[in-house]
């Protein structure tokens, strides 16, 4: 790679923690970013004429044709951080004859029915049904019969999303279509798996996927909000290699050529099942912090997707842990994020943009030898004191 050559992201994070580590790993390996949104910039810590806006609507291949129509740089690699972004990435990628995770895997990718038509074959899936109307919803429940999940086909971040045990309106249930980021009232419902939830993170070359860490994720009762990541997984090596196998076939399957990935599963007693398979790097500082504190920084997936894009070679695998780490996502009131950055075992402690104003995010280290989940404990403790 050439130095001071030109890197395009579309779309940036939430969290300044994530967007800009973003940008800190692409300047560390000689590239210049430009960043474009259809979304406000000004906060980010770029020049103004490294930053663009473009116009959302009008289906994928239009909003790449304005993107590329706005560019102001000639990129060597173009990388997205967020869901609805993948395919309109990928476009942009293949017009400019640059690595990407390829537009037809960028369009599954980024709807959830089509996901679940190409993991069939592959035993991976709950059962489910599709649908955009409110006769479909009221037979796919009775068909699947409850618990279910409600999931709107073309959004992220858990928008739209629901639980179905037979006491909600299923009207005002399938109103949530509307935080589709395209013009669809698309749906999923799917059978509610029962079991212990993790997500998979890595960077994919040649159309081989090299999965970094099994992360294990924790979710307040009763609802889909992720209160505790933790990386490395605490399962047992069997367990944890199940899950790294389920989301290398999941990646496989949906086609993704070069980029990152993210794949959310459960673990019940019949294996995994997949959740989703995401065709950009996972949220919630697991590539950013939690992967590159737990390895002591011989992996960081941001360099490593950068890297994968702009030169065609796959990062080495990681088998080895320094440290086992956790984010936690806890209340911001009474003082609370001032006096945990005072903790010896906390890393970074930063108020956490998210539908969940009145929270914000920490990351502590222990040795691989500490039980981590006592360390959370104990933390949380002298938190409330």
């Amino acid at each position: 790679m050439t130095a001071n050559q030109d890197a395009l992201f579309v779309g940036l994070r939430r969290s300044p923690l994530e967007w800009r580590a973003e940008i800190e790993a692409a300047n560390e390996l000689g590239f210049v970013v430009h960043a474009t949104s259809d979304g406000d910039l000004s906060s980010v810590a770029l020049p103004k004429a490294q930053t663009t806006r473009f116009a959302w609507g009008g289906g994928a291949a239009a909003v790449a044709e304005r993107i590329l129509a706005g560019l102001a740089c000639k990129p060597a690699l173009v990388a997205c951080w967020g869901d609805r972004f993948v395919e309109v990435t990928a476009r942009v990628a293949t017009a400019l004859s640059l690595r990407s995770v390829g537009p037809e895997a960028g369009a599954i990718c980024c709807d959830k029915a089509a996901q679940r038509r190409v993991l069939e074959p592959l035993g991976l899936n709950p059962r489910w049904r599709t649908g955009t109307t409110r006769e479909e919803l009221d037979r796919a429940v009775a068909e699947l019969q409850g618990p279910l999940v409600f999931k709107v086909a073309h959004a992220s971040g858990g928008l739209g999303l629901s639980l179905l045990d037979g006491r909600q309106d299923l009207s005002e249930v399938l109103s949530a279509t509307s935080a589709n980021y395209i013009d669809s009232r698309a749906f999923v419902v799917e059978k509610l798996v029962v079991g212990s939830e993790h997500s998979a993170a890595g960077v994919v070359s040649n159309g081989e996927p090299v999965v970094f860490a099994i992360a294990d994720k924790t979710l307040e009762e009763g609802s889909f909000f992720t209160h505790t990541t933790v990386v490395p997984s605490a399962l047992g090596s069997e367990q944890v290699e199940s899950l790294r196998s389920a989301a290398a076939r999941a990646v496989r399957a949906v086609g993704i050529r070069d980029g990152g990935f993210h794949v959310d599963l459960k673990l019940g007693e019949r294996g995994p099942i997949v959740l989703e398979v995401g065709a950009r790097l996972g949220g919630d500082l697991i590539n950013s912090h939690l992967i590159p504190m737990a390895t002591g920084g011989a992996c960081q997936p941001y360099k490593a997707l950068i890297h994968a894009l702009a030169s065609g070679s796959a990062p080495p695998a990681v088998r080895d842990y320094t440290s086992r780490v956790a984010m936690l996502l806890l209340p911001i009131a009474g003082g609370a994020l001032e006096r945990a950055k005072s903790h010896p075992l906390v890393r970074t402690a930063a108020e956490w943009p998210s539908d969940r104003p009145d929270v914000f995010s920490v990351t502590l280290e222990a040795t691989p030898h500490e039980p981590l989940a006592a360390v959370i404990s104990d933390f949380v403790a002298w938190l409330r004191r």
